[in-house]
């Protein structure tokens, strides 16, 4: 439709003048840091300079660091709402604060359906949470998305400041269906995270916290969750299917995870008993047996 197409049109302007800002002449805070909103693009122009690099090269000289794409690369986001100076806002948090970065949600290093969206829920204009509220405020704290490479459909985990389902949510999930309809952006599930936490919790997802799978409607029981709402992921072509439920932590640069879990597997002699803690859904270890 032609309201798709002008949309498509203004992200991929919006994304180029990141992408502009961030490889020209800005002025700059740090030895390779570039003066941006967004904190995670920080080093996005000169990702050799950023500390992390600097502190490796530091510890083993003559190392040498690669460089995977710069754009595009990250399938996964976990991006804060808040209420502040009298409007919702959706984005990352500035560095050492509790306020989130103007232009901090779309970014040059999200996949392009990822960005789009992303744009697609900050158009429902959910009301955020106010820092200091007490809990159960009914208030959205943080909305996480996650593509399914394959599919490349979206899946959506608002994470509410609240104990019990609001009407409000629904209201909310109608509206995110809307717009990704309308924009022609695939969704995978939409889930709701009830976590109540006390202003003093910095936590995103809590133990405690009640899951829903709202779309498409499913039941929840504990860590069973509905085959509906797993986002299904290969490294490799032939490589185990691996299943990633809403709570789960997942890699956000998997092309970059899958070059390192195959050169860890070139360590392991064939025939080996591997044991893998912490294992999560088994993103290494199932490829190294």
């Amino acid at each position: 439709s032609k309201q798709h197409d002008a949309m498509s049109r203004a992200l991929k302007r919006r994304l180029a003048a990141v992408s502009q800002s961030l490889s020209g002449g800005k002025k700059k805070r740090r030895q390779g840091a570039t003066s941006v909103d967004d904190p995670s693009l920080e080093y996005f122009a000169d990702p050799l300079s950023a500390p992390a690099v600097r502190k490796w090269r530091s510890l083993f000289a003559g190392s040498s660091v690669f460089v995977g794409s710069r754009e595009g690369h990250r399938t996964v986001v976990k991006l804060c709402c808040r209420r502040q100076d009298g409007e919702d806002v959706l984005g990352l948090f500035a560095p050492g604060t509790h306020r989130v970065a103007a232009n901090s949600a779309v970014s040059a290093a999200h996949s392009e359906r990822l960005n789009a969206a992303i744009e697609c829920v900050a158009r429902t204009r959910p009301r955020g949470y106010a820092n200091g509220e007490a809990a159960d405020s009914k208030t959205l704290n943080y909305v996480c998305l996650s593509e399914e490479r394959s599919t490349r459909r979206v899946s959506v985990v608002f994470v509410f400041n609240a104990r019990r389902r609001f009407a409000a949510i629904d209201r909310l999930v109608a509206a995110t269906r809307r717009e990704c309809s309308d924009a022609r952006v695939a969704l995978h599930s939409i889930v709701a995270h009830l976590n109540a936490v006390s202003p003093h919790d910095n936590a995103i997802y809590g133990r405690d916290g009640a899951w829903e799978q709202l779309w498409p409607a499913a039941a929840v029981d504990g860590f069973a969750w509905p085959d509906s709402g797993l986002v299904r992921e290969r490294l490799f072509d032939d490589g185990p299917l691996l299943c990633f439920a809403p709570p789960t932590f997942r890699q956000a640069n998997l092309d970059q995870f899958a070059s390192i879990v195959r050169k860890a597997a070139s360590f392991v002699p064939s025939g080996s008993n591997v044991v893998e803690l912490y294992a999560g859904v088994a993103t290494i270890g199932a490829h190294l047996v």
